[in-house]
């Protein structure tokens, strides 16, 4: 219940952070009385300072996924460090996650990247 009425924690979450400022009783309240039932840490396919590469597909449990959506829907309610997260980080993370290079090669230097030019690139 938040404020007398059954909700859910997203709705709460949404209430929250559109509503209420961090440093206010209601807020504190909040957390107090709700945060062990709501909030947890997501499993995450990838570790440490690996990214996800969203356009590789994967076969789970017989059906075609990209990784975008193994990360976005499936992992969604499994917490980090469960048997089941462990499970997917295992299975999956070698074809979902790389590691940035040491030194990345920066096309442009000063960081304006012109978004609308299309061009020929037959990079890996």
């Amino acid at each position: 219940d938040f404020w007398g009425s059954p909700t859910n924690c997203s709705d709460v979450y949404d209430y929250l952070i559109r509503r209420i400022e961090s440093d206010s009783d209601t807020c504190a309240s909040a957390k107090d009385s709700i945060f062990d039932q709501c909030c947890y840490n997501k499993c995450s396919i990838c570790g440490g300072n690996q990214l996800q590469d969203f356009e590789e597909q994967i076969d789970l449990d017989g059906e075609s996924i990209s990784c975008m959506q193994l990360q976005t829907v499936r992992v969604n309610d499994i917490a980090a460090g469960s048997n089941t997260c462990q499970s997917m980080q295992s299975r999956f993370s070698s074809t979902c996650c790389y590691d940035l290079p040491a030194t990345p090669c920066v096309l442009c230097a000063e960081g304006a990247v012109r978004k609308d030019v299309e061009v020929d690139f037959g990079g890996d």
